[in-house]
């Protein structure tokens, strides 16, 4: 059984393709595909893999080396088709790592295509997820391993696994639950509520917001320096030097709230 991620995609492709009596079901996660590299794109990319890589040639030699092979690696990828006989469940990100809106179009239509090549093969958008599907919902990467296993054991240990699959569920969604109340008003979750208002020129409210986390969190030395800036936006800066000098107060070595205040000052 193969699990793949990412560049590890290519890797159990090739296997696959060479040994396809060997791979029973394979889970792929948000896995590279050749249909995404095509030339052009290909050659940007390895120009910019060449670049970064003059850095880490001794000190990280197994990533360089996996970087300048990578048109090499896509070229063997794209001539060793995955077996249409091996069932695959192929996992692709609800956020692809990319900023530009036609890669992001293209990574989730190659995943579309790959999937339609056989019908033995499940697509499964993870919603919410970036990149690294299995750390932002390790329950639906690891339920998908377990039913995939499920299908390759005799039936006294599918009966097993079933029900650790049954109880392991119960428990993730629970934990799920739990930690989503914990996130929904917690600091953090407040403060990128701020930062959206202010990405979206919403300063009042972001002030609201801000000033909200204050009185939720009054002892984070963050909170009191997200709405100091959040009141310079809306040009009170009398209210926003209280709040820098505040955090800085609850953490001597916020570089930043001391700065904003030197600036503040001088001008």
């Amino acid at each position: 059984m193969c699990v793949a991620h990412s560049q590890g995609g290519i890797y159990a492709q090739v296997f696959a393709y060479r040994h396809p009596d060997l791979v029973k079901f394979a889970v792929m996660i948000d896995a590279t595909t050749a249909c995404f590299y095509q030339p052009s794109r290909l050659t940007a990319t390895q120009h910019s893999i060449d670049q970064g890589n003059q850095k880490i040639r001794y000190t990280h030699p197994g990533s360089y080396f996996q970087g300048a092979d990578f048109s090499r690696n896509i070229e063997v990828a794209r001539r060793s088709p995955f077996p249409a006989t091996i069932p695959i469940i192929d996992f692709v990100s609800d956020k692809p790592p990319f900023a530009d809106s036609a890669e992001i179009a293209d990574w989730k239509r190659c995943h579309r295509e790959f999937v339609a090549e056989a019908g033995n093969r499940t697509g499964i958008t993870a919603r919410g997820c970036g990149h690294y599907i299995f750390a932002d919902n390790s329950p639906l990467v690891i339920l998908a391993i377990a039913k995939a296993y499920a299908g390759m054991v005799d039936e006294v240990r599918v009966n097993k696994i079933r029900q650790q699959i049954v109880d392991y569920a119960l428990q993730a969604a629970n934990e799920s639950k739990g930690q989503e109340l914990a996130y929904r008003h917690s600091e953090d979750d407040i403060n990128t509520w701020g930062y959206q208002l202010l990405q979206a020129r919403d300063f009042k409210k972001a002030v609201e917001v801000f000033k909200l986390n204050v009185s939720l969190h009054p002892s984070s030395w963050n909170a009191y320096d997200s709405y100091g800036e959040a009141l310079l936006k809306i040009g009170d800066k009398s209210e926003a030097l209280k709040m820098y000098r505040k955090s800085v107060e609850l953490n001597p070595n916020n570089e930043h709230g001391k700065q904003v205040l030197h600036d503040t000052t001088a001008n």
